[in-house]
């Protein structure tokens, strides 16, 4: 019998995933065409930047003796590298700058990584067992990144087009800035494929757009 209740944590994490998974597909993601993307990706970057507390993974008396070091030591670091990414990444995206993209990638792939990484390790080395008041991280706190982390993917994938090309038109209206100098700041070193996404998602091309000003 406690064997089998050893396995309640797994429960937890898998159950608490769903429940975030649904709560996202309720009422977060319908509000991805209707708000600008630093609405949900600012939020987002400020969670990931707290989770410096897996720090307590090393701490006396938020974890029981015994906790595998092979768990512990990547689990922690790997969270407070994904934080500074988190961190680091948010003015980037505060002021639409065409690195802005790349270093949410360069976080969420990553800390996505360290996430499954944790959960590999933790379950080989069944470091559930020494997890004492630090069980609420896989508990509660991962399923909560793990499906932010998905929301970020889908803000990547389908959203970030749309805030190009939201970007891009204000840049034509409101500047005299050449379309190579505004591609270049919502992230395109290629004009022609800026020209080809900004037509996708308008309508017309760059040039066409300037040109009915």
């Amino acid at each position: 019998m406690p064997a089998i209740f050893d396995r309640v944590l797994t429960v937890n994490l898998i159950a608490n995933t769903a429940i975030f998974y649904v709560a996202a597909r309720l009422y977060l993601l319908p509000l991805v065409p209707r708000v600008r993307l630093q609405q949900i990706l600012v939020p987002i970057l400020l969670l990931h930047s707290m989770r410096h507390l897996g720090l307590m993974f090393l701490t006396r008396g938020a974890t029981f003796p015994g906790m595998p070091p092979q768990f512990a030591y990547p689990a922690v670091f790997g969270d407070l590298l994904t934080a500074i990414l988190a961190f680091a990444a948010i003015p980037f995206v505060l002021r639409s700058s065409c690195l802005a993209k790349p270093a949410v990638w360069i976080f969420n792939i990553f800390g996505t990584l360290d996430l499954l990484a944790a959960i590999t390790f933790a379950t080989i080395y069944n470091a559930p067992v020494t997890m004492g008041p630090a069980y609420w991280i896989p508990a509660f706190w991962v399923p909560l990144l793990l499906v932010t982390h998905y929301v970020t993917f889908v803000l990547l994938s389908r959203r970030w087009q749309l805030w190009v090309a939201s970007t891009a038109q204000h840049l034509i209206r409101e500047t005299p800035r050449s379309l190579i100098q505004i591609a270049l700041e919502v992230g395109y070193t290629s004009p022609s494929h800026f020209a080809q996404v900004f037509r996708r998602m308008v309508g017309v091309t760059p040039t066409e757009f300037r040109s009915a000003l």
